[in-house]
């Protein structure tokens, strides 16, 4: 019996050879996988993040955002708050108000080189005006249980108010302004963390 077809020594002519690696099975044309020579992929991704670079900072778009301009209205002229009395939290006595939340506002406001202007209620009333965009923060003992979490946005629960005890309370702001709701996190996570 002869050499087998496609052996070394009986090269069968149905088969392809590679040339400079007798033995081997020849290299597959890249130009079938949808090869391109001269573009690496690292060049396309690379040009792909470069355009979304230009044109984010080209938009001046900013994340967060704060569609309604929340903390660039407030930032060096009047943060409107509203209050619900409860306890020594937030205290209200001739249009003066004081506590421990109301402090935390205050100093807030200061951050923002902004005085607080005081709207004082129930829940319900002040959370009807923060949604019309008439109040920028409503405070007054809120807890991170608070049926209102659907209708606005909150901050993180904050166990570390004085006079909470260790009930974690929030601080509700405008619905979708998170460039506002962020630099008040961050206050507060500095100043009761």
């Amino acid at each position: 019996m002869g050499p087998e077809c496609g052996s070394a020594r009986a090269p069968c002519a149905a088969l392809p050879r590679n040339e400079s690696h007798p033995g081997r099975p020849p290299r597959r044309d890249r130009r079938n996988r949808g090869y391109r020579p001269g573009v690496s992929t690292t060049k396309v991704i690379t040009s792909a993040l470069l355009l979304v670079a230009l044109l984010v900072t080209g938009c001046s778009l900013q994340i967060p955002a704060d569609p309604d301009g929340t903390l660039d209205r407030a930032s060096g002229d009047v943060l409107h708050v509203g209050a619900s009395v409860h306890g020594n939290l937030m205290e209200e006595e001739d249009g003066s108000v004081s506590g421990s939340e109301a402090d935390l506002v205050e100093k807030f406001a200061k951050s923002l080189d902004a005085r607080v202007k005081w709207s004082i209620g129930g829940e319900e009333h002040l959370v009807g005006k923060l949604t019309e965009g008439d109040l920028d923060l409503v405070i007054g003992g809120i807890t991170d249980q608070s049926p209102w979490a659907k209708e606005v946005g909150m901050t993180r629960g904050y166990p570390g108010i004085d006079g909470a005890g260790s009930t974690p309370l929030v601080f509700l702001v405008p619905p979708g302004e998170n460039r506002f709701l962020t630099q008040l996190e961050r206050f507060l996570d500095k100043e009761v963390g």
